[in-house]
């Protein structure tokens, strides 16, 4: 009697208290493709971020939790958040955080404007946070290099 309701349990009741949802490592949420071109005194990004993942504005503030996105050149030197501009960015609200944030989904564009013209190639990388529906990455670098 004993084998049969372990064996009820495993087969039949078990399932009904666990969950069916699939959890991600947070490990596992990277952002795409950046692509990154130089048009003549700016340097222009694409970001590509995966289904169901966002990746936050360059104007989240990060006392609120989550880093804002912010871009680099090397030898690592930050470029101001006044001298960015970054496509439309959507109000969300972050359930990982349980709060309204401004985030990226699918795609992100990022312009950095210089005084001078810049000389091709140019290297640098983002530090993002990223982050589905329940979970987020701690913060991550992915590094770029322009086509021309």
């Amino acid at each position: 009697m004993r084998f049969f309701l372990l064996g009820f349990f495993l087969l039949v009741a078990m399932p009904l208290f666990g969950s069916a949802q699939v959890w991600v490592s947070p490990s596992s949420l990277v952002l795409g493709e950046i692509l990154a071109e130089i048009r003549q005194n700016h340097l222009e990004l694409w970001v590509r971020i995966p289904p169901g993942a966002h990746l936050y504005s360059i104007y989240v503030d990060p006392e609120l939790g989550p880093q804002p996105t912010r871009l680099f050149l090397s030898p690592g030197v930050e470029v101001p958040k006044e001298d960015l501009t970054e496509s439309k960015a959507k109000k969300i609200l972050d359930q990982a955080f349980g709060i309204e944030l401004l985030a990226h989904e699918r795609e992100m564009r990022l312009r950095a404007s210089f005084s001078k013209n810049l000389q091709g190639p140019v290297t640098g990388y983002l530090l993002y946070q990223i982050c589905d529906q329940f979970i987020c990455s701690l913060p991550q670098k992915s590094a770029f290099t322009t086509t021309r």
